[in-house]
């Protein structure tokens, strides 16, 4: 397998696992007797269903950036940001995963994985929407998002660029990263859904995106989009 070949299986595992969050897919992706090393846990492939499930469940707006792959022989090693909407609180949620795969006949076989967050392969969706507590108006985040904003740079037609925000423009992106509908940020900050999203045009044009989800990912704090 070359460098390739590393990154496009390891794309198409993480498709299926996080974007499609597609249970029936796994068996395809994974061998049945898969041994997964997650801190101090092990995982099977039971645990990857539950996993994909509770994705599936609990997250909508799902998407992934693959960095990077290196592989040697069997071998494959890889960065991924993944980035997903809580579908009961809205909170946005951005997770730095490191993944290294043993590969056995075109399929996973066994599984070493780091992140910045944690990722309980047995925690159940159900627990995870009744425990969810919604923060929009979290004025300490807010303080601190717009810190982010104004000292970081993104590229925007090429080149590596601050981008000047209007307390609006803020506002509407604020809550747009927050997961809220253009409705429901125009109840918020006691404007038209129509005037935010005229706002949210105004924003993708700043940022040079083709799509809100184009800018929720380019915006993630900490990201400088390459």
């Amino acid at each position: 397998m070359n460098n390739e070949q590393a990154y496009s299986f390891m794309n198409n595992v993480l498709e299926h696992l996080v974007v499609n969050a597609d249970v029936d897919a796994l068996s395809q992706l994974y061998h049945a007797d898969v041994v997964g090393h997650y801190g101090d846990v092990e995982i099977n492939f039971s645990d990857i269903e539950n996993r994909c499930r509770y994705l599936r469940d609990v997250f909508t707006d799902r998407s992934h950036i693959l960095h990077e792959v290196i592989v040697a022989d069997d071998k494959l090693i890889g960065r991924d940001r993944q980035i997903m909407t809580h579908r009961n609180s809205g909170e946005l949620w951005v997770s730095e995963v490191t993944a290294a795969y043993t590969v056995r006949n075109n399929k996973v076989a066994e599984l070493w994985l780091m992140t910045d967050k944690n990722m309980d392969y047995r925690e159940t969706p159900q627990h995870a929407l009744v425990n969810a507590i919604p923060n929009h108006d979290d004025i300490g985040a807010k303080k601190h998002f717009r810190r982010l904003i104004a000292d970081e740079k993104f590229l925007v037609n090429g080149k590596l660029q601050k981008v000047e925000l209007t307390n609006r423009e803020f506002d509407v992106l604020f809550y747009t990263m927050r997961g809220l509908t253009a409705k429901e940020i125009g109840q918020r900050i006691d404007i038209s859904f129509r005037t935010v999203e005229s706002y949210l045009e105004t924003l993708k044009d700043k940022f040079a995106c083709d799509s809100k989800a184009d800018l929720r990912r380019k915006v993630t704090p900490g990201a400088v989009w390459m």
